[in-house]
C-alpha cells in the first residue's frame, strides 16, 4: 500500500519485542521487524540494517540515545511513571539498601513519584551514557545491593557484582511511541522512494552484499542476517584494500566460511561493494560434545542468569577477580547444580582471552569418534592456541581416559598454549571429588568452589527478586514479588540440586503466579520436589557405573532412579524417557 511505513525496532529484551509486535498488528499501515538488542549492539544493528530498508527506528533507553548519534530517525520509547511504579513494587520485598540510577526526564517524574507514594529510595541522575559505570561503581563502593535501572545499566551493574530490577516498559508508553513513529514517518516518505530505487540498483547479484562509504560505514545491506563479527570482519578487508584494486578472500567467521569479492564502484561518491558467497561448516558426528562460543554469547549466559552473584563464589569475591585474570589451569568444584558451567563462562568473560573462542567439551557426551578428533586430529582445539578450553564433567571420563587427557594437556604444552578449565562434580558436603584432585596435582590447578545454596539461605530473597526481574523480561505481565511465608518456604528447602533447581522451581512458580507468588503455590512445588529427592538421594553417584553383578530386576530399578534424578524427580517425563508407563516406574523405584 502506498503509505506503508517500515520501522526498525531495536529493543532491550524479549518481552518488549513481544509486546512491540502484538500492539504493532493494531497499525495495519506499520510493517515492522523487531531485533533484541543493547546499547553497541543495537547500534550495530541500526547500522547494518537501517539504510535504504527503514523509515525510522524504534528503541529505548540508553540504546535509544546511543543511535540519536547516527544519521537515522529514532523514536524512543519512554518510560512512563506506570513503569517506574511497577519497578518499584517489585522492590518493596528488599530489605537491603538500594538506588535508582536514571536519566534526568525519568528521575524527575521517580522523585515525585517517590514523594508522593512517601517512599524512600536513593535516585542518581546520568546525563549520557559514560556516567553510567562511574555511578554503579559508587554504589557498589558505597553498599548498594540492589540498583533499579534500565537495560543498559543493568548489563554493567551485573558485571561489576550490582544486583538489579530493570525497569520494564508498559504497553501505554509502546503505543505512544507507535504513534510519534508514524507521525514522523509521514512527513519523510521521500526516503522510502529512494531506498527502494537504490535496492534496485544493486540487486540480482546472487550473493549477499554490503556497500561501505568512504568513511568505512556500512550504507547498504542485502541478504541474510549479518553479525558484528562479520562487519568487523569487512571493515578490517577495507582497510587493507589497495585504491582502485578488486579482490578475491576466502576467511572464517565462526562456523561458516565466506568468499568475498571486494571491488570499489562509483555512483556520485565512491563506495566499496562487498559481495558475500557463505558456506556453513557443520560439525559432524566426530565433534558431538565439542561447542565454539564467542564472548557474546557467553555474556548472555552469565549477565542473564543467577550466576551473576557473586556471593556463590569460593574464594571470597575479593580473590575472584586474580582468579579470572590468571592464564593458570582452573578446576571448577561443586555440587549438582551449581551452575559450573556459568562459573566457566564468567571466569572466560573476564579473563584475558576474551576476544578469541570459548571452546565448550562436554565430557558425558564425547563418544570414541569425538575422543579420537579431540586428541588426533589436526583440527582438534587442542591443537590450537590463545583459546579458553573447558572440560565439563571430568568425572564422567573413564580413568583410562582421563590419564590420557591429562597426559595430553601436560606434555603438549596445552595449558601454555590456551587457558584451560576442568570442572566436577562434588558430593555433598565434599569441595573436591577423586577425579578432580587427579587433574589438581597434575596440572598445578587452582580451584573455584561454588558454594551450595543450601549454605546461602540468606540470599535467597534476593535472588528470587533478581530471576523475576529476569523473567519479566520475557513476560507481557510482570510477577510483583512473593508472599513472606513463600519466601520463608523457598529459603527453609534443603535444595539437593542447587542453583538450577532452584530457578526451575522460580520460573514454574512465576508461570502459575498472576501477580504474586504464593505460599500455597509453593507448598505444592515444594512438595513434588521433595517426592523426587526421596530417591535421587538414595542412588548415589550419577557417574559410577551399574553395578552389573546384580539382578536383572536391581539394575532396572538403578537405572530407573538415575533417569528420574536427571529429570529432577518428574516421574511423568523419567518415564517418557524410559519408554515405560508411570505405575511401571513407580514399582522399579518402589522395590528393595
Amino acid at each position: 500500500m502506498d503509505n506503508q511505513v517500515r520501522l526498525l525496532g531495536i529493543v532491550p529484551y524479549e518481552g518488549m519485542k513481544t509486546l512491540l509486535l502484538r500492539l504493532a498488528e493494531e497499525y495495519p499501515q506499520v510493517d515492522l521487524d523487531v531485533f533484541v538488542g543493547n546499547m553497541e549492539e543495537g547500534v550495530e544493528i541500526a547500522q547494518s540494517k537501517f539504510h535504504n530498508q527503514y523509515d525510522a527506528v524504534i528503541s529505548r533507553g540508553g540504546t535509544a540515545k546511543a543511535l540519536r548519534k547516527l544519521s537515522v530517525p529514532v523514536v524512543e520509547i519512554e518510560i512512563s511513571l506506570y513503569d517506574i511504579l511497577y519497578a518499584l513494587k517489585l522492590s518493596g520485598g528488599l530489605h537491603s539498601k538500594f538506588a535508582m540510577v536514571a536519566y534526568a526526564d525519568i528521575a524527575i517524574g521517580a522523585q515525585a513519584l517517590c514523594d508522593l507514594l512517601h517512599y524512600q529510595a536513593d535516585i542518581f541522575i546520568v546525563n549520557s551514557i559514560e556516567e553510567l559505570e562511574p555511578t554503579l561503581r559508587y554504589l557498589k563502593e558505597n553498599q548498594y545491593d540492589t540498583v533499579l535501572c534500565d537495560m543498559t545499566a543493568d548489563i554493567i551493574a551485573r558485571s561489576i557484582g550490582l544486583n538489579t530490577i530493570f525497569i520494564t516498559s508498559g504497553m501505554e508508553s509502546i503505543r505512544q511511541a507507535l504513534d510519534r513513529a508514524l507521525a514522523l514517518c509521514r512527513s519523510r516518505k521521500h526516503l522510502q522512494d529512494e531506498n527502494t530505487l537504490f535496492r534496485a540498483l544493486l540487486s540480482g547479484q546472487g550473493t549477499q552484499v554490503a556497500v561501505f562509504d568512504q568513511q568505512g560505514q556500512m550504507v547498504f545491506f542485502q541478504g541474510e542476517e549479518e553479525t558484528p563479527e562479520l562487519l568487523d570482519l569487512l571493515r578490517q578487508e577495507l582497510n587493507e584494500l589497495p585504491a582502485g584494486k578488486e579482490r578475491r578472500i576466502t576467511r572464517s567467521v565462526g562456523k561458516a566460511q565466506y568468499t568475498l569479492r571486494i571491488r570499489p564502484i562509483t555512483a556520485g561518491e565512491r563506495y566499496t561493494a562487498v559481495y558475500m558467497t557463505a558456506r556453513k561448516s557443520v560439525l559432524g558426528k566426530s565433534q558431538t560434545g565439542i561447542r565454539f562460543f564467542s564472548c557474546q554469547e557467553a555474556e548472555q549466559k552469565v549477565y542473564s542468569s543467577l550466576f551473576s552473584f557473586r556471593e556463590l563464589y569460593v574464594p571470597s569475591a575479593e580473590d575472584a577477580p586474580q582468579l579470572t585474570k590468571s592464564m593458570a589451569p582452573v578446576i571448577i568444584a561443586g555440587e549438582d547444580g551449581t551452575c559450573m558451567s556459568h562459573a566457566a563462562a564468567r571466569l572466560y568473560v573476564e579473563g584475558p582471552l576474551r576476544d578469541a573462542p570459548l571452546v565448550s567439551i562436554n565430557c558425558c557426551l564425547l563418544n570414541d569418534k569425538g575422543w579420537e578428533f579431540l586428541l588426533e586430529s589436526h583440527n582438534s582445539p587442542l591443537s590450537e592456541s590463545g583459546n579458553t578450553l573447558y572440560f565439563s564433567r571430568i568425572g564422567a571420563l573413564s580413568q583410562a581416559r582421563r590419564l590420557q587427557l591429562m597426559d595430553t594437556l601436560a606434555e603438549a604444552d596445552v595449558c601454555r598454549r590456551n587457558r584451560v578449565l576442568l570442572s566436577c562434580t562434588c558430593r555433598p558436603g565434599e569441595q573436591m571429588s577423586p577425579e578432580g584432585a587427579e587433574f589438581l596435582d597434575r596440572l598445578h590447578c587452582r580451584v573455584l568452589y561454588l558454594r551450595p545454596l543450601r549454605d546461602l539461605k540468606e540470599q535467597i530473597p534476593t535472588q528470587i527478586t533478581s530471576s523475576l526481574s529476569l523473567l519479566n523480561a520475557s513476560r507481557p505481565y510482570p510477577v510483583l514479588g512473593a508472599e513472606p511465608e513463600a519466601i520463608q518456604l523457598l529459603q527453609s528447602f534443603p535444595w539437593p540440586h542447587n542453583y538450577v533447581q532452584f530457578q526451575r522451581v522460580i520460573e514454574e512458580l512465576a508461570a502459575a503466579a498472576e501477580q504474586t507468588i504464593t505460599a500455597q503455590s509453593v507448598r505444592e512445588i515444594l512438595q513434588r520436589e521433595s517426592y523426587g529427592n526421596t530417591h535421587t538421594s538414595r542412588m548415589g553417584d550419577m557417574f559410577e557405573p551399574l553395578d552389573l553383578s546384580q539382578t536383572l530386576e536391581q539394575i532396572s530399578r538403578d537405572v530407573a532412579l538415575r533417569v528420574l534424578a536427571e529429570t529432577n524427580g518428574n516421574q511423568s517425563a523419567a518415564a517418557k524417557r524410559l519408554e515405560i508407563s508411570r505405575t511401571t516406574l513407580r514399582r522399579l523405584i518402589k522395590q528393595g
